[in-house]
């Protein structure tokens, strides 16, 4: 996969991400309070089942290499769709605390 493939995938996958975010955001109560975790789950659930999509519409067989890629897409996705430390420093305290 080429830089531009990877970037144009994760520009994609943000923007989804971002956009099912706002979506979820008006079905939650508004005494809900962990957003940041609730943009975690669906980055990764994009970012993973999008670089899966991906693969199987190349023909690409699901070697454990490919597997690590669709993981480490979840996790770019999910820091590009937060966009900025503080709030991957608040989900990381969510997380834990």
């Amino acid at each position: 996969m080429s830089v531009i493939i990877f970037l144009a995938l994760l520009l994609f996958f943000a923007t989804v991400t971002s956009l099912v975010t706002e979506a979820l955001k008006k079905v939650i109560p508004d005494s809900f309070k962990g957003y940041n975790l609730v943009v975690m789950i669906v980055a990764f659930v994009v970012g993973f089942v999008g670089m899966l999509i991906y693969f199987m519409l190349n023909h690409m067989s699901f070697v454990i290499d490919y597997i690590i890629y669709a993981f480490l897409m979840g996790l770019a996705t999910w820091l590009s769709a937060m966009v900025g430390y503080d709030k991957v420093k608040e989900t990381i305290e969510q997380l834990f605390l």
